[in-house]
This record gives C-alpha cells, structure tokens and sequence, in this order.
C-alpha cells in the first residue's frame, strides 16, 4: 500500500489530492514616443477637456502629451496642446504616472477625454454641506417609501436617499457633502424624486431647485414635492442571447451634470409600462440592457426612448482577441488584434494583477482600427513593467461610431448620453511579466492537457482515497518566475513524476534558506473557458 503524501500547506498550489496648463516634461521625459504619431505645425486643440471615465466629473491636474508637448489640465478639465494639422495621438497620465489612457488617431480639436480615475479618490479643494426639509405635494403627503436626493453639477455631485416608515406631510435630508475642485463657489441643482407603486397606478412627485455653494457652507435647502406627469411606454423589446436567456433591463434618470436617478424597474417582457416624465427639470429616461457572465459581457443604453413606438434594444457579440495568444509573455512593443465590430470605436485595457502603480500602470489604448501596440512610455518617465506581474487584457468596443471622433464629442461618451450607445468587451486574457526563459526552460514542454500529472493512484479500501497529483503550470511557473531558484536547485524544466518530487523537497528547503522568497508570485494565468454548457443555449 502507497502512503498518503502530506505536504507542507505553503505547497499547496502545486501539489493537489484529489477532491481539495503647459507645464514641464516630467522628469527622464524626453521626445514624443515614436511609435505615436507627432504634431507636424502649432494648430492648438483649445477646446480639449478631461473626465472622469466612471464619474463623468472634470479631471484636474492630469497630464495631456501630443508629441513633445505636454499641458495639464486646470480646474475646468481643459488643456490647450498644439496638435498638429492632421490626426494626432494623445496621452493622459496621472499625477503618480500609474493610470495611463493613450488615444490614437484624434482628429478633431475639441476632445471629451475619458481617463481612469484611482479607486481611492484623491481630497478636494472644497467641500459644503447640503440639507433641508422635503415637503409633499398639496393633497399629497410623502408615502412610507424611498425618495431620492442629490446635487448635481459637473465639478461635483452627492446623492443619498430617504428612507420613510409611513407617510408623512414633510421629511428631512442630508446632509448631502458636497467636494469639488476649482474655484470655491460651485453651482448645480438639486432634485428629490419619489415614485409609488400601488398596483398597477404609478404616481410620482419631485423637488428641483438651483443652488449655489461656498466652500465651507452648511447650505439649508426646504423644497416643495411636485406631481410629475406620468407617461405610458411600450414595451423593452430585448431579443434572447444564447449567453442568458433573461438580460437585465434597468431604467434609470440622468441628470444634466452627471449623475442618475433608479427609474421605475418593473420590466416584464413584452408589457408596457409608466414612468415620470422628468423632461422639465433635464432628465432624460434611459433604457439599460445587460448582460455580465464568462460568456457575454455586453450592455446597450438607450435614452429618450419613444413613448408611441416599441424600440428594440439588441445587445452586441463582443469582440474577440486573436493576438497574443494564450501564453504570451508580456514585452515592450508587443502586438494585439481582434476580431472587426460594425461601427465601434475600441479600448484595449491593461490592468495589472497586483493594482497600479507607476512601476505597472493601467494602461487604457483608445482606438479605430482592430489593432494595436504596448505603448513604449519611456519617454514619459514611464518604464516597462518589471518582473513579477500579469496584465489582464480586454478589448472593449463601443458604438455606434463611425470614427474615433464620434466618442469623443463634446456631447459624445464623455458628457451626455447619446440616444442610443452600446458597448461588449472580450473574455480576457491573462499575459505574465517575468524574466527571460533561459534555454532549459524555453524547451521545456510540461503541458499534458490540464496541465496536472497523476503519480499514484491513492490508498485502496482508505476511507480517503486520495491521489497524488502535480500542478505542473504552477510548478515550472515558480522556475521560470525565479530564475535564482532554478540555478541554485538545478531543475530547469519539471513534466514528469519524478521531477515533481524533486521539486517538492527542493522547494522545501529552498524556502527554508529563503522565506518568502516567492510571495511575489503572481497567480498566474487562467485556464480557457469551457464551452457554453448545453442549458444555456436555446
């Protein structure tokens, strides 16, 4: 009888039983990047503004490169760069060099630019407080439901919402804290908006106001609810997908400045429905369609939808990544490509594993065409991700745009909604950054399948049966990521059992001598999807 191998748990992921304004070039900046195209005359993009790409919000201080030329953007989002007279590329980089958008082909002068924004907001100049009293309609008290709140302006917006337990003649809010950049007075508006479902009667009430504030103002706000028309719509025509057999349809209210509203979500297919008609005070209904699994990851918006017409929304097939392939390392100047989608601009995304940094920024590359190269950043200060580390990589394609431009009109994806906008993003794919393979490594041909090996079949009549089995991908991972290891052990290549157990007791007391020598170690990258199951498809 076999003895049952018990490891070390640090072994675990290689060893399984079975069933377990102008400013100055940032520092080392040089010339533009050759691959970008450059500026050939002084035509200035005067026009050009940054935002947020998830908030929609102005971006101050971020750097916008075309060519040699380098602006930062001041409290209004703008830079003024020349641009040349035909199309130019354009860079944006944070202030720490670890979010990096690049956009190419730019041909208009008055841009929308979209750029990353950091997960953890950096503080604002200014903040104020916003609160006061919501009072009901005439003849209409507030209901025992939810209304909803908020200051909108481009610089800055806060939204909450009131909970109430039973009707009520008035109700108050806030505070709702309120934090901007630029100057210290900020102008928006304020709205509040309940809507109240009693059978099939839908009644709704809303509060708007213009409200100015001063940095360090603790404004007082009492607003009266007003009753909103109420308008009968067709029903959401959304086709099935093979991926899901019930999209998502969600119905929501934007605001002028940035920001929503939840619209009445009472979607039933191929059933008509009432809404409020928000027109009055600049919200606009929109209609969201998505779907969000392994398979499909594809979403289409639809604002101003017809009140006297069923409107289709389709969702899109999304586009799909034919270079690099599966098991590329990541260098400088490497090439992607993808699949062709119908009228769609394109973002191809790098987000490191281990979060951004400006030793391994996210990078974002904006374009036209189904293709695109690693940007070499060097001369922005940039480096080319160090060891150790694995990049993600989605392609994302939007429309409908006939031209890069299309997206980045004044009044294009990076401030209002446009009537109709899609957009579906490719599984993706997983590239590691590590060090040159040395030749043993280079040859070495370990993937059998799933790329595990089975050593022994387990105790027969054990209450646990379990089998030995190797992970040979993590495995000679760990060779190829730590090429010190792989020196000082000898093993270069490891595809059969006996290697595998080398490995094992030479891990052991390497780790010993070096604790912690791998916590580095990236995860590494994922194995394909497998096909979509059968109950999915209809």
């Amino acid at each position: 009888m076999l003895p049952v191998r018990r490891l070390a748990i640090g072994l675990s992921a290689f060893v399984a039983l079975a069933g377990q304004g102008c400013a100055k070039r940032p520092p080392g900046a040089g010339s533009a990047p050759s691959s970008l195209n450059s500026p050939n005359s002084q035509h200035w993009a005067s026009a050009g503004k940054v935002v947020g790409r998830k908030s929609g919000e102005l971006l101050v201080g971020v750097s916008v490169a075309v060519g040699a030329s380098i602006s930062v953007t001041d409290a209004d989002g703008r830079f003024a760069v020349p641009a040349g007279n035909g199309p130019y590329d354009v860079i944006l980089m944070s202030a720490d060099r670890s979010l990096i958008s690049v956009y190419l082909g730019i041909v208009r002068r008055d841009p929308v630019l979209a750029h990353l924004e950091p997960e953890q907001p950096r503080p604002r100049a200014h903040h104020a407080e916003l609160r006061g009293k919501l009072s009901g309609a005439p003849g209409q008290p507030l209901a025992g439901e939810v209304v909803q709140v908020g200051f909108f302006s481009e610089r800055g917006r806060a939204q909450d919402v009131v909970r109430l337990s039973s009707e009520t003649a008035s109700a108050e809010f806030g505070p709702l804290l309120v934090s901007w950049d630029g100057p210290d007075v900020l102008s928006g508006q304020f709205l509040a908006l309940q809507t109240v479902q009693r059978g099939p009667a839908l009644s709704a009430t809303f509060a708007h106001s213009a409200v100015t504030l001063n940095d360090g103002a603790k404004v007082k706000l009492d607003v009266p609810m007003t009753p909103a028309p109420i308008e009968h719509r067709p029903p959401d025509f959304v086709p099935d997908v093979l991926e899901e057999p019930s999209p998502t349809v969600l119905h929501r209210y934007h605001v002028v400045g940035g920001g929503s509203f939840h619209g009445v979500n009472s979607f039933r297919r191929g059933t008509g429905y009432d809404s409020p008609d928000l027109s009055a005070v600049g919200a606009t209904l929109c209609v969201d369609v998505f779907v969000s699994n392994p398979y499909l990851d594809s979403a289409i918006r639809r604002c101003a939808p017809p009140a006297e017409s069923l409107a289709a929304l389709t969702l899109h097939a999304a586009p799909v990544l034919l270079e690099p392939k599966r098991g590329a390392v990541a260098q400088a100047g490497m090439s992607f490509s993808w699949s062709p989608v119908p009228d769609a601009s394109y973002a191809l995304e790098l987000v490191p594993e281990r979060g951004p940094s400006d030793m391994a920024p996210s990078i974002v590359i904006y374009t036209s065409r189904p293709h695109a190269v690693w940007p070499d950043l060097q001369t922005l200060g940039v480096r080319f991700p160090k060891p150790l580390n694995t990049y993600r990589v989605t392609v994302r394609a939007s429309g409908p745009h006939k031209t890069l431009d299309d997206a980045l009109a004044p009044r294009g994806a990076g401030i209002a909604m446009p009537t109709i906008a899609w957009k579906a993003t490719s599984n993706d794919l997983d590239i590691p950054v590590r060090p040159p393979l040395g030749p043993e490594e280079a040859r070495c041909d370990y993937l059998n399948g799933d790329g595990t090996i089975r050593c022994s079949s387990g105790i027969p009549g054990s209450i646990e049966p379990s089998a030995e089995w190797y992970a040979l991908t993590a495995i000679n991972n760990v060779i190829r990521n730590y090429p010190e290891f792989a020196a000082a052990t000898g093993l270069h290549c490891v595809k059969d059992c006996a290697s595998a157990r080398a490995f094992v007791e030479a891990m052991a007391k390497y780790r010993e001598a070096h604790p912690g020598f791998d916590s580095d170690q990236p995860l590494g990258p994922r194995p394909p999807l497998p096909p979509l199951p059968h109950i999915e498809r209809r």
